[in-house]
């Protein structure tokens, strides 16, 4: 079973994600805050981050430089998910190839994580 953790402030987006995931068989732990999920990242490696661009708690370069410094983390793949208009900037910054734009469709999201953890 794949780990993928979802970072996303929104509660109503955080619990739609969930469901997605665990329909395809992921085994999901979530994170409302940057900092929520660097402690989550300290216990456990997912096989895959889904996470919004904006965080109540940080901004978007402080918590891309708290993941790069770690090897390990850096090395997670990533989907970013997000309205913002510099999305694909960030998907440059975090190293990633998909980037999905909200309002984000079911098939959209399924299609984004099977693609990435079964690379």
């Amino acid at each position: 079973m794949k780990k993928v953790l979802v970072i996303e402030d929104s509660r109503d987006l955080l619990t739609l994600y969930v469901r997605y995931l665990n329909e395809i068989g992921c085994e999901v732990t979530s994170a409302t805050s940057a900092h929520e999920a660097l402690h989550i990242l300290e216990d456990s490696t997912p096989d895959l981050i889904l996470m919004d661009l904006t965080f109540p708690d940080m901004p978007t370069m402080d918590f891309y430089m708290q993941i790069s410094a770690n090897p390990k983390w850096e090395a997670i793949k990533k989907i970013l998910v997000s309205g913002r208009d510099d999305l694909h900037t960030w998907m440059d910054v975090f190293n990633t190839s998909q980037g999905l734009r909200k309002p984000v469709q079911k098939r959209d999201i399924v299609q984004a994580v099977n693609k990435e953890l079964n690379q």
